[in-house]
């Protein structure tokens, strides 16, 4: 009795200090490899082995991606190299701008075609209010008459009238972004368009 009673008072914690719970043992393993990892990750060399690592790895599931497509690619956001640093295209965008860079970039947007082909219950066809057998971005943002204002103004803004060259550089995406907005050929923007006629 007398050794199970000196074992309790050694292990009762001292007063004043907390102890901390012994962790379980797996979650004590976790904790010391964390502990190691972010010792080991402030090292540039492995930070460069890590980046070069995942970005062989993207780059891998690109090209998985563009073979997939069979010489399909329709949108300017699949075609082409993986481009690193394409982030630079949306930079000095405020957010409505960026979200209409990534929407035009994609054709994944608020036109009938679009819509159409999503199975959307309300639209009935793929044509443009304008008479032309599909609404899609290239054809509003180039070709719509009934969206002619301020037209010529983006195109001199982007350099380009071609629309693959006008959204894969950062004039051309900026110019072709503010264009969409302020022409309200999407009622999701229209607040982000009031904003703009206020500047």
């Amino acid at each position: 009795m007398k050794g199970n009673a000196k074992i309790r008072s050694r292990l009762q914690p001292r007063r004043g200090r907390k102890r901390r719970p012994p962790l379980p043992p797996l979650a004590e393993k976790e904790a010391w490899v964390k502990r190691s990892l972010d010792h080991r990750l402030n090292s540039p060399r492995l930070r460069k082995e890590i980046q070069t690592w995942w970005e062989g790895r993207l780059q891998g599931r690109w090209l998985h991606y563009q073979r997939g497509l069979r010489g399909k690619a329709t949108s300017p956001a699949q075609k082409g190299d993986l481009v690193w640093g394409r982030w630079d295209l949306h930079e000095g965008l405020k957010k409505p701008e960026s979200s209409a860079a990534v929407q035009l970039r994609t054709e994944k947007i608020g036109f009938s075609h679009f819509l159409f082909t999503r199975k959307v219950p309300e639209v009935q066809n793929s044509s443009c209010p304008c008479g032309a057998a599909r609404q899609t971005s290239k054809h509003v943002l180039l070709f719509c008459p009934a969206y002619q204002a301020g037209r010529s103004q983006m195109v001199l803004e982007a350099g380009s009238s071609d629309y693959d060259t006008m959204l894969s550089s950062r004039p051309g995406i900026r110019a072709a972004a503010k264009w969409l907005i302020k022409s309200g050929a999407l009622h999701q923007f229209s607040l982000a368009k009031e904003m703009l006629e206020e500047q």
